[in-house]
């Protein structure tokens, strides 16, 4: 009985994503964020004490190919991730932040200077809109093997810091 539950509703899902396929079209591309999946090395001074130290990235592709999983320093106390995705044409994403609240960024459709700008349109798990959280990010791709991410850290209605992440991708 279970197998014949099991199949019933694998059917079911197959029909629905067949079903959403035909009546909304296929997800929107992701187009230049899709290029960044694999794993990426960089350094940052995590500790904040002029001590540079090695950290990972891994991008995949999730929910059929409409989202971007980034995961930030994997393992470590500083582990973070972001979700990108498309909403009405726009690049979105939400960072999880080791800060215990989830910024949302949006960017325009269009990569100028082979540079993705994403700016602060909400949050959750924010007192307020004046504390400290990540309000911005860039990424600018250098080459097929070469990205940099910066990060602006707002507080208190102002930028207060920028983190920088030069990224090689690993092969």
């Amino acid at each position: 009985m279970k197998n014949v539950v099991g199949i019933a509703f694998l059917a079911g899902c197959m029909a629905m994503a067949a079903w959403a396929g035909e009546t909304t079209g296929s997800a929107p591309p992701l187009g230049k964020l899709a290029s960044l999946v694999g794993t990426w090395r960089g350094e940052t001074d995590m500790k904040h004490d002029g001590k540079m130290e090695p950290f990972t990235v891994s991008y995949k592709l999730t929910a059929g190919g409409s989202a971007l999983v980034e995961t930030l320093m994997a393992g470590s106390p500083h582990e973070m991730v972001t979700m990108y995705t498309r909403d009405k044409g726009d690049f979105i994403a939400t960072h999880y932040c080791m800060a215990q609240n989830q910024p949302r960024m949006r960017a325009k459709d269009t990569i100028e200077d082979n540079r993705l700008d994403f700016e602060f349109v909400g949050a959750t798990g924010m007192a307020s809109p004046e504390a400290a959280h990540m309000h911005s990010l860039s990424i600018a791709f250098t080459d097929d093997d070469h990205i940099t991410q910066t990060w602006s850290h707002f507080e208190g209605g102002k930028e207060t810091s920028k983190v920088v992440f030069p990224l090689t991708r690993q092969k």
